[in-house]
């Protein structure tokens, strides 16, 4: 990654013990946004990253909201940062991400063919096509899912 992450740090979810979670701020001169990236169980040491934002005004974390504070590149490298570190951390789990709209299962795609030669030194990485089969990620392919986990 050629941008400078934000800092983060662990999140506690009160509703929560099962998902793992970190905040940050996007900032702009116009808005601060507090964003989290959680990883949700959703399998035997299977997790799905998600970024979201929190509206502090509603109290709720939203998946859907698109921000355009202007710092997409940051906000990418710092859940990048956020997924390294989680995978080091609890080497056994893979992260599963599948964008919940088009444009981040795009955003995330990108992000890992730009990333892949860096990633496959210590990761797997691989792609669930959208007829359900699992084969090593391709660059230049879309996938449903993207699957990392630490090599063996």
């Amino acid at each position: 990654m050629n941008k400078k992450p934000y800092d983060f740090s662990p999140k506690i979810l009160i509703n929560s013990t099962d998902i793992h979670a970190f905040s940050f701020v996007s900032t702009s001169n116009e808005k601060n946004i507090i964003k989290l990236v959680a990883f949700q169980p959703i399998g035997y040491n299977s997790f799905n990253l998600a970024l979201v934002d929190y509206d502090e005004e509603k109290d709720v974390y939203d998946d859907e909201s698109t921000s355009n504070n202007g710092d997409m590149g940051r906000v990418l490298a710092t859940t990048w940062a956020i997924m390294l570190h989680f995978l080091k951390t609890f080497p056994e789990n893979t992260v599963c991400i599948n964008g919940n709209t088009e444009i981040k299962k795009k955003l995330y795609t990108r992000l890992i063919a730009n990333n892949l030669l860096f990633l496959q030194t210590n990761y797997d990485v691989f792609g669930f096509t959208n007829k359900g089969e699992l084969e090593k990620f391709e660059i230049y392919k879309e996938y449903f899912m993207i699957l990392i986990q630490p090599k063996n």
